[in-house]
């Protein structure tokens, strides 16, 4: 049992966030574990000869944007069970379990903030609702509290001309969240 081992390296990186510039270097350090959001190559929608960037909602611990939120019973126990959960699993981590409680309610918070701003599962059956191909200067300008240029270069494609942004909207309700929310809670 390797234990917190192979997290070390990721908690240490985030532990060393000193503003929230910085997120956009971490989030591009953890890109094949789609922190924050996905990240990823896909078909251009509109020449299907062009394999293109794509940036696309994600950064939730749940695995659909209705988990967070539906009102009905089960769905309420369940958010209940994930947030203890997550405070388990912050408490293995060495928190104290005050500290791993309110930090729990802090993650449930930003998530589903971020979830409010995704698609449902019915919208992305759509292809068209998924096809919104910008410049990265675009992008830039949906979501100006997070670093584009920072990410696009740690990631390799310091140069990008333009990817394809399947959901506006999340990028848009993240940049909300990184303006509103403390550098400590998103590093929490």
């Amino acid at each position: 049992d390797k234990g917190v081992a192979p997290l070390k390296p990721d908690l240490e990186r985030i532990a060393k966030i000193h503003s929230k510039a910085e997120i956009a270097d971490v989030a591009a350090a953890m890109v094949d574990d789609n922190v924050l959001f996905r990240f990823d190559s896909t078909q251009d929608f509109r020449d299907a000869s062009q394999v293109i960037a794509e940036a696309d909602q994600g950064g939730l611990g749940l695995p659909d944007r209705d988990y967070y939120l539906k009102d009905d019973p089960k769905s309420v126990e369940l958010r209940k069970a994930y947030v203890a959960h997550v405070q388990k699993m912050l408490e293995l981590l060495g928190d104290k379990p005050y500290e791993a409680a309110a930090e729990a309610q802090t993650v449930m918070r930003i998530e589903t903030a971020l979830a409010k701003g995704s698609m449902t599962r019915v919208e992305r059956r759509e292809p068209k609702n998924l096809d919104h191909k910008m410049t990265s200067g675009e992008l830039q300008k949906i979501s100006p509290d997070f670093s584009w240029q920072v990410y696009f270069t740690k990631v390799g494609l310091p140069s990008l001309g333009s990817l394809n942004v399947a959901s506006p909207g999340f990028f848009k309700a993240m940049n909300e969240e990184l303006d509103k929310e403390s550098l400590a809670d998103w590093k929490t």
